[in-house]
């Protein structure tokens, strides 16, 4: 079941504050590196071959991404790739998007999103031929299953507001298992989706 408690929701940083220079050439190396090994392992359709895919096609797309999102990591971690650690949510968009990338030609990364209940808020990612706003997130001990829930009960009053999506996938990496149930917890936030919006979750473990 949705828990409707309303826990506080956890700032989060802006990446200016949590890495200097050197760091965001180190990721940007790091991720153009996982971009190269991703390129070469890809078993699915390329780019090219989405181009003009229908909104059901691409979101299946998503959902094989996000579901085989941690044997990714794992495959990255290999090989001496044990600097690459996934300690946040950037680091999970850093991925994120480069898996995104292979399959498709349009993904605009952090698109501005109109303001909800006073605040700014931005989107992860937004596949704008499909209408399919791509969201991003991490638990922890802060952020285990009932802020998870709380959270995106949030995001699809928010984008249920938003013309530009028609279609809401978050993927939520949970490494250390916070999430107890996580495929009942799925079955719950698809309960969100309304005839204006379609909510999934994909937890990764």
């Amino acid at each position: 079941m949705l828990l409707r408690g309303a826990p506080t929701r956890e700032p989060f940083p802006p990446p200016g504050i949590v890495s200097d220079n050197a760091t965001r050439q180190k990721r940007k190396a790091l991720l153009q590196a996982c971009r190269e090994q991703l390129q070469s392992q890809s078993r699915y359709v390329t780019a090219e071959a989405t181009r003009t895919l229908k909104q059901s096609d691409a979101v299946s797309i998503v959902r094989v991404i996000c579901r085989r999102f941690h044997a990714a990591v794992v495959q990255l971690q290999s090989q001496q790739r044990q600097a690459l650690q996934i300690n946040n949510e950037y680091d999970v968009q850093d991925i994120l998007h480069a898996l995104l990338e292979l399959h498709f030609n349009n993904v605009r990364a952090k698109q501005p999103t109109p303001s909800f209940r006073g605040e700014l808020s931005r989107t992860d990612f937004l596949l704008k031929n499909g209408q399919i706003v791509v969201e991003a997130k991490i638990t922890r001990a802060t952020l285990a299953e009932k802020e998870v829930c709380f959270e995106l009960m949030e995001d699809a009053a928010h984008y249920k507001r938003n013309g530009d999506c028609q279609r809401l996938v978050c993927l939520v990496y949970d490494p250390q298992g916070f999430i107890k149930n996580p495929r009942g917890v799925e079955t719950e936030i698809r309960k969100l989706s309304s005839a204006s919006l379609g909510v999934e979750l994909i937890v990764a473990s």
